[in-house]
């Protein structure tokens, strides 16, 4: 048998352990496997958690009340000066922009900015509400949606010549909510692997 192909019964381990409450990380040490044969098998049978349900079978951290009164208290009335204020106000702005250290001359893709422009919210808002905020493969209702394109939208922008931001609000076709679905998380993944 090949170093990378694992049987039926060592893939039905690794995910009843991974479904029954245990990260990757521990999956993988308990069935002795690498972390990205994990993952891979778990990918290939649809079975990884998202962020949202990853985080909710975390351990929270527990603090006591006195403890959440100290935190209160510890920030509550700090007196700071006006010259700390400018410069926390300074420091804070230097984090965004052409004076952070990651600015790389704006080069922003034009389909991040399109995509998390105002005209976009307002678009999803109108499939999730035309769906009644209700996934339209499995009907799930609320939870972590997703608005999907049926016309993919790098398509559409290159297809109507989209050239900058101004161009994607002029153009129709790229708001048209007949063009939207509305799609939990799991099934988004699933539209997207076809």
């Amino acid at each position: 048998m090949s170093k990378n192909k694992l049987t039926t019964s060592e893939i039905e381990n690794i995910i009843n352990i991974y479904v029954n409450r245990n990260s990757v990380k521990d999956t993988s040490t308990i069935t002795r496997k690498n972390v990205s044969t994990v993952k891979k098998y778990l990918n290939l049978h649809n079975k990884m958690r998202t962020r949202s349900e990853s985080a909710s079978i975390r351990p929270q951290r527990v603090l006591s009340e006195l403890h959440k009164s100290r935190i209160g208290l510890s920030n509550k009335d700090k007196i700071r000066s006006v010259e700390t204020i400018e410069k926390l106000s300074m420091a804070k702005k230097e984090r965004y922009g052409e004076t952070s250290n990651n600015w790389k001359g704006g080069i922003t893709p034009l389909n991040n900015l399109i995509r998390h422009s105002s005209k976009n919210k307002e678009w999803i808002k109108e499939v999730f509400e035309r769906d009644d905020y209700t996934c339209q493969e499995c009907g799930q209702v609320g939870g972590n949606l997703n608005s999907h394109h049926k016309i993919l939208f790098s398509s559409l922008i290159k297809k109507n010549n989209v050239r900058n931001i101004n161009d994607s609000i002029k153009c129709e076709v790229l708001w048209n909510i007949d063009n939207g679905v509305t799609l939990c998380e799991k099934c988004h993944r699933c539209e997207h692997k076809r």
